[in-house]
C-alpha cells in the first residue's frame, strides 16, 4: 500500500546534498517564471512544453530554445515573448537548464 511513497522518498534521497541545491534552483526559477509569465487565456489544461535556457553571468537569458513545443502556438508564443525578460538569481548565473511550462 505505501510502496509508491517509499519509492518517491528513496528517489528523492538518492541525490544527497545536490538535492538541496536542486530544490533551491527550482524555487528561484519558479519565482521568476511566476513573476514574469502567465499562460494565455483559453489554453486547455494539460498544455505543456519544455524550454532550454542558457543564463549569462549577469542573470539574463543568453539563449533559449524549445526542447519540446506544445501543440498550441499561442502558448509557445506567450513564452517566447517573455523568455528574454527573465532575470535569474545569481546561483543560476552561467548555467543551462530546462524549464517545464504546464497549464
Amino acid at each position: 500500500p505505501s510502496g509508491d511513497a517509499d519509492e518517491e522518498q528513496l528517489h528523492f534521497n538518492v541525490l544527497g546534498n545536490s538535492d538541496l541545491l536542486f530544490v533551491k534552483y527550482q524555487k528561484y526559477v519558479q519565482q521568476e517564471v511566476e513573476r514574469t509569465w502567465s499562460p494565455p487565456l483559453g489554453v486547455p489544461k494539460g498544455t505543456e512544453c519544455t524550454v532550454l535556457f542558457e543564463v549569462g553571468m549577469d542573470g539574463k537569458v543568453k539563449t533559449f530554445e524549445f526542447a519540446t513545443k506544445s501543440k498550441m502556438i499561442l502558448y509557445d508564443l506567450s513564452i517566447i515573448r517573455v523568455a528574454k525578460k527573465f532575470e535569474f538569481d545569481s546561483c543560476l548565473w552561467g548555467k543551462t537548464f530546462k524549464v517545464d511550462f504546464r497549464q
